[in-house]
């Protein structure tokens, strides 16, 4: 199986993407699942899971997604939350 996740290449992302959260059950617990997506392609970036949603829960997930991409988008959607 991972062999076959390394031959696949990443689409031709934009230049906006787009954060969110949702609230769900993992194993009987209520997490946090936090995502990125570019906004052009819908193309899946980073996520995480987290107990809470405090700004420093959020931050390592932008650092994956530049790791993932190797750029910073030049406009972030988001839903307005303050994290």
């Amino acid at each position: 199986m991972q062999s076959y996740v390394e031959k696949i290449k990443l689409p031709m992302l934009g230049n906006a993407w787009r954060t969110d959260e949702l609230y769900v059950k993992f194993r009987g617990n209520l997490k946090y699942l936090y995502a990125i997506m570019d906004d052009q392609t819908r193309f899946w970036i980073a996520q995480q899971v987290s107990a809470t949603k405090y700004l420093a829960d959020v931050r390592p997930l932008f650092k994956k997604a530049k790791e993932v991409t190797g750029k910073r988008p030049n406009v972030l959607i988001n839903d307005g939350a303050p994290n």
